[in-house]
C-alpha cells in the first residue's frame, strides 16, 4: 500500500487503494518521516478509493505533520482518495497532465437486524457530511458545490485541468 523512499534526500509516501487496513502503513511511514525532519514530505496518490475511515485516518495523520506535505496526484484519482490529494499544502498539490479524478456519493453496504441497517445508514450520512465538509473546506469551494459534484447519484469524472478549476489540485504538470 505504501512504500516509503528517503534515498537522496527524497521523502515519498505513497497511497494506492484505501482497503481495510491500508492506512496504518502509511500513517507510520508519515510519522516517520515527520519526526526524523520537518523538510516536506511528498504523498503520491494513485487510488481508486476505498474506505471513509482509512481515508480519514491518513488525512488526520497529514494534518498533524509539522512537515509542509506536498500532493501529487497520478493515474486514477478517485472517491476517497481525491480528498488526500486536496489535503497538500495550499499552492503544492499537484496532479499529472492525464490523471483522472472522480468524485462520487458514499457507496456502502449493510446487513443484519432493521434497527442495525438504520444505525448504519445514520452513521453514512454522517459520514457523507464529513467528505463533504472536508473536501469543501481544502478546495475553499462552497459545500453545495461540493455536495452537488457528490450527489448527483452518478460518478462525476474530472480531468487534470477540470480538478484545478474546482480547487482540488493547484498545479498541471
Amino acid at each position: 500500500m505504501t512504500t516509503e523512499e528517503k534515498k537522496n534526500g527524497k521523502r515519498a509516501v505513497y497511497v494506492g487503494d484505501l482497503k481495510n487496513g491500508a492506512s496504518q502503513p502509511v500513517i507510520l511511514s508519515l510519522m516517520g518521516l515527520d519526526m526524523e525532519a520537518h523538510d516536506p514530505i511528498r504523498v503520491i496518490v494513485n487510488s481508486y478509493g476505498g474506505y471513509i475511515d482509512e481515508m480519514f485516518a491518513i488525512y488526520d495523520a497529514m494534518k498533524l505533520c509539522e512537515s509542509p506535505i506536498v500532493t501529487v496526484g497520478i493515474g486514477k484519482i478517485m472517491s476517497a482518495g481525491v480528498l488526500l490529494l486536496s489535503a497538500g499544502v495550499k499552492g503544492e498539490r499537484r496532479i499529472a497532465r492525464n490523471a483522472i479524478v472522480m468524485i462520487h456519493e458514499l457507496s456502502a453496504g449493510a446487513w443484519g437486524k432493521l434497527y442495525e441497517i438504520e444505525t448504519e445508514m445514520e452513521q453514512w450520512k454522517r459520514d457523507q457530511q464529513r467528505m463533504v465538509t472536508a473536501l469543501a473546506r481544502e478546495c475553499r469551494c462552497k459545500v453545495s458545490v461540493v455536495r452537488a459534484m457528490m450527489e448527483t447519484h452518478k460518478n462525476t469524472y474530472l480531468t487534470a485541468s477540470e480538478a484545478k478549476g474546482y480547487g482540488i489540485v493547484d498545479k498541471v504538470v
